[in-house]
């Protein structure tokens, strides 16, 4: 008899673990419950972005601070919730022990001041995170013209492949200030439910961790 693994959902801050509802994993290794997602439809979006306006009280700094913290505590040594994603993911992903171990060995890393720093410079430019930023032109004249790149609320329908895409969506979200609904993979439901159930013992009431959601529906079909 198959063995099965409970996956609650974690909803802006708060841990939902009425595990009802129960799913095959990938290659037939273990079955996993969740919550019913129809139980939790009313209270997933974020209906009104006004309500993003605490995202902005957070300085990059802030922002870099708590994903330190954050990276500190997934060490999948000593996070019960980083273990049980390890011991799933061995039977659903596809991948060999030793693979999945160095890549949660390395989730740590990730979250490290300089990585973060460099990721969304790369990616955004930090500039443009914290302000309006002025567009030198040659042509135009007259006022000039100003950028910023503001959080949106989004759907994220991450792949399992590696537990690293679950560690790029949360950091993603993080630096942009966005609101985020992560729907997880069947073959990796617990790497972020692991990541935000650690956000949440940290902070419950964090902007960040208010502003990230993880919850799983079968897809597909």
């Amino acid at each position: 008899m198959q063995d099965c693994m409970r996956v609650p959902f974690v909803l802006r801050g708060e841990i939902i673990d009425d595990c009802t509802v129960e799913y095959g994993g990938r290659h037939g290794q273990t079955r996993f419950a969740t919550p019913d997602i129809e139980s939790v439809l009313g209270r997933l979006p974020l209906r009104e972005p006004s309500r993003m306006a605490d995202l902005y009280s957070l300085t990059i700094d802030d922002i870099v601070g708590y994903l330190a913290r954050l990276g500190k505590a997934l060490d999948v040594r000593t996070n019960t919730y980083m273990q049980e994603a390890f011991a799933l993911s061995c039977r659903t992903s596809g991948l060999s022990e030793p693979i999945l171990r160095h890549y949660y060995e390395l989730i740590p890393q990730s979250f490290e001041p300089a990585v973060v720093r460099e990721t969304a410079e790369r990616l955004v430019g930090i500039d443009y995170l914290e302000g309006w930023v002025e567009q030198p032109s040659a042509v135009h004249t007259g006022v000039p013209t100003r950028v910023r790149a503001f959080g949106a609320r989004c759907v994220h329908v991450i792949a399992g492949n590696v537990p690293m895409v679950s560690v790029g969506t949360v950091v993603r979200n993080a630096f942009t200030r966005s609101d985020a609904i992560i729907k997880t993979p069947s073959n990796d439901p617990l790497t972020a439910t692991a990541i935000a159930r650690t956000m949440v013992g940290m902070d419950s009431e964090h902007p960040l961790t208010k502003h990230m959601s993880v919850v799983y529906w079968k897809g597909g079909d």
